[in-house]
């Protein structure tokens, strides 16, 4: 039979979803419907763990004619302890919503984190029962915990730590990004020096200041992941400049090159056992300032050909061993 928590979260929760779709329909608003659809996964999932729990708040029925108890003496179970999974739930579901709307994501880290809530939350209202028994414990720490549990878990916290970091980095300008990667280096270094050199923490103390850095390391990427990323250049691959000699002629009269990085020109020599190269000029004169003179080798073969590009404009490219092959090479330019 229900009890009267759970009444209470039923209709929440369907008073939620049917209000989500109300809003969709009459408003159209994604964001609004989103956050009370979620409230509405919420209170299901309160439902379920109060219902897992075994919480019975209706006192049992007792006919009129039925005699008095009969005392005895019984010895108190130990009482419950705090719990700070609903918290834990709490922050995940905001964290599942902030993902929903904005469509990044963080959504999947927070149906990870309401997984685990849930996951949590259940094993401690469990764990708070009289069923849960030391032998219990143990046996689900080592076919559960200890195999699956640790390895899946260190995984995930390492995965959530990287993704809401280099959710940082990327909203960072490119100069700021650096320094900060550098300050978060230092600062993990020296807070695991600081906990190292005091072997006598309290591991209540130790969990509260894990818990302080990971609520504060996915927020900050939480806030940069819906900064979005900066804006980044795209390097498009440039192909190498074609000239091919054939006939003791260039077949290319102008070739266009960029005016940034390097300058890769392609030379295919197809005059079986004539030596041809290309040979850049700033000029066309005899006196003319060699800007890159390429290696010449007889046909036929193909070289590439590398060097640094010069300043925008128009120079001459040759071959030093014919004097009529020449054309034009354009540096920069549309």
């Amino acid at each position: 039979m229900f009890s009267y928590a759970t009444k209470v979260l039923m209709a929440l929760c369907g008073s939620a979803l049917v209000g989500a779709a109300v809003f969709y329909a009459a408003v159209g608003g994604r964001a609004g419907a989103v956050l009370m659809l979620f409230l509405s996964l919420a209170a299901l999932l309160a439902m379920l763990t109060v219902i897992a729990a075994g919480v019975r708040d209706i006192a049992p029925f007792v006919p009129a004619d039925a005699p008095p108890p009969e005392p005895r003496a019984s010895t108190p179970g130990a009482p419950a302890t705090g719990s700070g999974w609903p918290l834990f739930s709490a922050a995940a579901v905001t964290l599942l919503a902030v993902g929903a709307a904005t469509e990044s994501v963080v959504l999947i880290f927070g149906l990870i984190a309401v997984g685990l809530g849930a996951l949590g939350w259940f094993s401690k209202a469990w764990s708070d029962h009289p069923t849960w028994t030391p032998r219990v414990s143990h046996r689900i720490t080592d076919r559960f915990v200890a195999p699956v549990g640790l390895p899946v878990g260190g995984f995930l916290l390492a995965a959530l730590i990287a993704v809401s970091f280099s959710r940082i980095l990327l909203a960072s300008s490119e100069k700021v990004a650096p320094l900060v990667a550098l300050v978060g280096a230092v600062l993990v270094l020296g807070a695991c020096a600081w906990v190292a050199s005091r072997p006598r923490l309290a591991s209540s103390a130790l969990i509260a200041l894990s818990a302080l850095a990971g609520v504060s390391l996915v927020g900050a990427g939480i806030a940069g992941a819906t900064q979005g990323e900066r804006p980044f250049e795209k390097h498009e691959k440039v192909e190498p400049a074609e000239i091919t000699a054939k006939g003791t002629n260039f077949l290319e009269k102008q070739v266009q090159v960029p005016s940034t990085g390097d300058v890769t020109i392609r030379f295919t020599n197809d005059d079986a056992g004539t030596y041809h190269n290309v040979a850049v000029y700033k000029g066309d004169g005899a006196e003319a300032e060699v800007v890159f003179n390429g290696e010449g080798f007889p046909g036929i073969r193909r070289k590439t050909y590398a060097f640094k590009a010069p300043a925008a404009g128009t120079y001459q490219f040759r071959c030093d061993f014919h004097a009529n092959m020449v054309g034009t090479l354009i540096v920069g330019g549309s």
